[in-house]
């Protein structure tokens, strides 16, 4: 039935080309050509073919940034939405732009391209989504409502709510059920109390900005808080602005916090500064020395400072204190199986052990095909990286190693398919140049 039901779609495709071919509209055409599932170089030349046909047209330098955009070359993606905005390509060529400056990080250039848009297409859901969250982000949280409101993301807009309206924000919590967490915070009576614990919340989640903004806020109400200034310096720290002061004042209030400490750490670990990290780590773990998280912390610095034996050993102990917590477990594998290349029994056991508990994670698959590729086990290693591709169709490196894989095999054809696959998904990765050099091989 679905095999059946493909088969009517690909002739439905052909045919729409066929015919346009057939009356002439070679242009359109190749804007068919591009919305198949064909490869983006396919896709690329057929937008070059497409351009000289009609050299006014706006729409394939769009479509060429929407490609771009997906394979993250920014740069390109940007210079094609911004031909495309200059030739009059309107919303889409506006929103394209706005999420490329988006995801380089340039906020403001993208707030004010997306209100470009916006002016164009005042009722386009799309764009006030897309406001919504950059300004939430940013932590201009009634302006984000404003947006979220023309939306029907009424959990996000709960979200957004929550430190400027927090009992309209516990009413529409009720649909959403992923923000059981939020509710709780929210029922908090004391202003200064709450706004911390969202703070918490929206770090917790990836929102930065917003949690900046609420620990501001939480701190005016409470300044002699160590853990508010050591989550407020976490915060600005992950966003690339200075928190120095805000982990001064942490010290400063109560030397012996420990997360102070903690953050501190991942604030010189995220710097290169490995020789600080270790130090605020090991401060950290004198006061709390069977906190998981801040042995997995001194582990990754014992990585990069070429200590494995000793990064294996807190991992190990990090394991054994929260043995069902994926992460630890995670960076045990790829410690022992990605970069010391081991496929022993312990190092396959760890690994198991991710299976067992998250079957659906592609991680585990993919790590345990990589043990077996080491192993020369072949069949093993195709079976969980074609598992892992099944799971997470898009991995550079499950691709890369399948490559491998089929290459060892014998089959020099598919391996240089999948070679190629990874070049084209993740051209500026380490795994697309792994994948040239073994193409060539």
């Amino acid at each position: 039935m679905i095999r059946g039901a493909k088969f009517f779609i690909k002739a439905l495709f052909l045919l729409a080309l066929s015919l346009n071919l057939a009356l002439g509209y070679r242009e359109q055409a190749f804007i068919y050509l591009i919305s198949c599932p064909y490869s983006p170089a396919v896709a690329l030349r057929a937008l070059e073919e497409a351009r000289e046909l009609n050299p006014a047209s706006p729409l394939p330098f769009i479509l060429e940034g929407e490609i771009y955009l997906r394979q993250g070359l920014y740069d390109y993606a940007q210079k094609a939405f911004s031909i495309a905005t200059e030739m009059g390509g309107g919303v889409r060529a506006l929103t394209g732009l706005g999420d490329v400056l988006f995801a380089l990080g340039k906020m403001k250039e993208a707030i004010a391209t997306w209100h470009r848009a916006l002016e164009m297409a005042p009722y386009d859901s799309a764009l006030h989504l897309r406001l919504g969250r950059a300004l939430l982000r940013e932590g201009k949280f009634q302006a984000a409502a404003f947006h979220l409101e023309e939306t029907e993301d009424q959990c996000l807009l709960a979200l957004t709510l929550a430190p400027v309206s927090p009992f309209r924000a516990m009413r529409l919590t009720e649909n959403c059920p992923e923000l059981e967490g939020l509710k709780s915070i929210l029922s908090i009576s004391d202003e200064a109390v709450r706004l911390s614990e969202l703070g918490k919340f929206y770090i917790a989640i990836g929102e930065y900005g917003a949690a900046r903004a609420v620990l501001e806020k939480a701190l005016e109400l409470q300044p002699e808080s160590p853990e508010g200034w050591a989550f407020l310096g976490y915060a600005l720290s992950r966003l690339g602005l200075d928190p120095s002061h805000a982990f001064a004042k942490t010290l400063q209030l109560d030397y012996t916090f420990q997360l102070g400490h903690y953050f501190l750490g991942l604030h010189f670990l995220s710097r290169g500064d490995v020789e600080k990290a270790k130090r605020e780590f090991l401060y950290a773990l004198t006061i709390e020395p069977s906190n998981p998280y801040f042995l997995t912390a001194l582990a990754e610095a014992e990585i990069r400072s070429g200590n494995y034996q000793e990064a294996e050993n807190r991992l190990k102990r990090a394991v054994e204190l929260a043995p069902k917590e994926l992460s630890f477990r995670l960076s045990l594998a790829e410690l022992q199986i990605a970069t010391l290349m081991r496929s022993d029994q312990e190092a396959l056991e760890n690994v198991r052990k991710i299976l067992e508990l998250y079957p659906y994670d592609p991680r585990g698959w993919e790590l345990v095909g990589i043990a077996h590729y080491y192993a020369n086990r072949l069949d093993l290693a195709e079976s969980c990286l074609r598992r892992a591709l099944e799971l997470s169709s898009d991995s550079p490196r499950a691709l890369y190693y399948l490559g491998l894989v089929y290459s060892l095999k014998g089959d020099k054809g598919k391996g240089r398919e999948l070679y190629r696959r990874v070049q084209e998904i993740a051209p500026s990765s380490v795994w697309a140049q792994r994948a040239y050099w073994a193409e060539r091989r």
